[in-house]
């Protein structure tokens, strides 16, 4: 619950929702793209502050390691909420896995796919590659989107519990 109340936090401090879709303020932007091409979250600030110089910025208050890390975390949190609204608005959804070894680690993918997309439900390291496991694994993540979506959309809870 604790990722629940910060996220609703950080949305309110840093995003205005405008007509159902997420305005992200201009320093967002900035930090998630080189989130997006891979640079650790170490070097965000550092990258940030010398581009600005570079193009003949001062910037004062650039965005700390943790806070480029909560960012990062809200990507996660919005992708998932994205996921949960394309399964409550669609009668017909196909839920696919795709499992795999990765240096020794087992990793299970579930993925939703509706008629005109496919969306990431869950990508999590297993114990194992067991049908228990699976099925565990597929669970928990519905239930975690239905708690998500039932957090920042409350009304939506008889609706998610109509469609369990």
């Amino acid at each position: 619950m604790v990722k629940f109340h910060f996220a609703r936090k950080f949305f309110r401090t840093n995003y205005k929702i405008f007509s159902g879709s997420v305005i992200f303020s201009q320093i967002s932007f900035k930090v998630y793209d080189p989130l997006l091409n891979n640079v650790p979250t170490i070097s965000v600030p550092e990258v940030l502050g010398s581009f600005a110089k570079r193009i003949g910025i001062n910037l004062t208050d650039i965005p700390h390691r943790t806070t480029v890390e909560a960012m990062a975390r809200e990507l996660g949190i919005i992708a998932d909420l994205q996921t949960a609204e394309k399964v409550l608005a669609n009668q017909n959804c196909t839920l696919g896995l795709e499992a795999t070894t990765q240096e020794g680690h087992h990793v299970n993918s579930i993925h939703v796919t509706t008629e005109t997309s496919c969306l990431a439900m869950a990508v999590d390291e297993l114990p194992g590659g067991t049908g228990e496991d699976y099925h565990t694994h597929t669970c928990e993540s519905i239930e975690n989107l239905a708690k998500l979506q039932c957090h920042f959309n409350p009304n939506s809870e008889t609706t998610i519990l109509a469609k369990s």
